[in-house]
């Protein structure tokens, strides 16, 4: 069937009057702008990736200029806000990509993940509650609200969700969650048998370790802690993850100096490292060194990542 048609007395190309190339040719001129604009956003969070800020933020800027309700450009900008430390503009900015679209998943899982990093579990909950509701399908969700779940002593939540993710898509991250949560269940042979994939896993996934020593530490679980890093410390001794882990192990069985000295061999690796920064800043403020344990602090602040439930794991 021809699609067009040649009006031979007018000299026109008139198109057919058939119902499905009207169809056609409707969705393909939505189907364009939604292209372009998918595109666009796709190149602006290069440019926020790749630490390109004011760049990403002048062309969302403009964008919002021309369509204040866009909820792609708002999240986009929101996570410029994020990674500027402006963190209640960034909120602010999240919110209303959701009012302009309640639906873009996207959106929801940004403000989750702002609220988890503040610690605030609920709200954070909330988010990812609803972009799981709007991705039912979808891993990211699930993952979020286990993690979040663990932190709030809701194992049976957590592991529910951990354990609905398929093994070959389950992120390795929660692994650790699940071993805290089977400890929970009071389950000793089930997190016994999680243990165990996490040190095999250990040679090439590095902050697995860490992650559940950091488990151990949060729940008194000092020895735990200690015997699991001597076993996986010849695999991953030069990490600055495993020495913060290593450091924080010996200053409880009261090897100080050898403590100090790990925490040095971390830095030196790395000297933005959150997690060696604010265990440094522990000790230091343990000894009473509070100015020194400050400027810990403040190189976190201006540089490490980290969360309101790291600084309050100081003591």
């Amino acid at each position: 069937m021809n699609l067009f048609q040649k009006d031979n007395e007018a000299g026109r190309e008139q198109y057919s009057s058939s119902p499905a190339v009207l169809l056609a040719l409707l969705f393909s001129s939505c189907l364009a702008p939604c292209v372009a604009a998918d595109t666009r956003a796709k190149a602006i969070d290069t440019l926020i990736q790749g630490g390109k800020l004011s760049q990403a933020a002048q062309q969302l800027q403009e964008s919002l200029a021309q369509n204040p309700r866009d909820a792609s450009a708002l999240t986009l900008l929101g996570k410029v806000r994020v990674k500027q430390r402006q963190y209640p503009q960034a909120e602010r900015l999240f919110q209303e990509a959701q009012r302009a679209n309640p639906r873009l998943p996207i959106a929801h899982e940004q403000l989750g993940s702002l609220y988890a990093d503040e610690e605030r579990i609920d709200e954070a909950i909330t988010a990812y509650e609803t972009l799981k509701q709007l991705q039912p399908q979808g891993m990211k969700a699930r993952a979020q609200l286990a993690t979040l779940y663990e932190r709030k002593g809701k194992h049976a939540e957590s592991l529910a969700l951990a354990r609905s993710i398929p093994d070959a898509n389950r992120p390795d991250r929660l692994l650790p969650i699940m071993v805290a949560d089977y400890l929970g269940l009071n389950q000793p042979d089930q997190a016994q048998k999680v243990v165990g994939e996490i040190l095999r896993k250990a040679p090439t996934d590095p902050e697995l370790v860490p992650q559940l020593a950091a488990i151990f530490f949060r729940q008194g679980m000092n020895g735990d802690a200690s015997h699991l890093l001597r076993i996986a410390e010849p695999h991953q001794e030069n990490t600055a993850s495993f020495l913060a882990a290593l450091a924080r192990a010996q200053f409880n069985e009261g090897q100080q100096e050898q403590s100090k000295a790990t925490i040095a061999k971390a830095l030196a690796l790395d000297p933005n490292h959150a997690a060696a920064l604010l265990e440094k800043a522990r000790q230091d403020g343990k000894r009473g060194a509070w100015r020194l344990a400050a400027e810990s602090l403040q190189k976190i602040q201006k540089g490490a990542a980290c969360r309101v439930s790291d600084l309050q794991n100081l003591d």
